[in-house]
């Protein structure tokens, strides 16, 4: 994810709309369960931990290897 210093409003409504997707974008321990503080922090509901937008890892992202596969690829 990008730095949190200074995020344009553009960049922290795109990864927003990403966190709202539920399955794409992940903490750094990879759970989905994500509450967006607004922008540019998370709180994982699992982990029980606050997390700033550039900790969170994007399951799109070759190299991100995550238990649940996007909507578009589930059988």
């Amino acid at each position: 994810m990008d730095s949190n210093e200074r995020l344009s409003a553009t960049e922290r409504d795109r990864i927003s709309r990403q966190i709202a997707d539920g399955w794409r974008i992940r903490c750094p321990r990879g759970h989905a369960s994500l509450k967006d503080n607004d922008g540019p922090t998370v709180y994982c509901g699992a982990c029980s931990e606050g997390y700033h937008y550039a900790e969170l890892l994007d399951a799109s992202e070759p190299g991100n290897t995550m238990v649940v596969s996007p909507p578009e690829k589930r059988e």
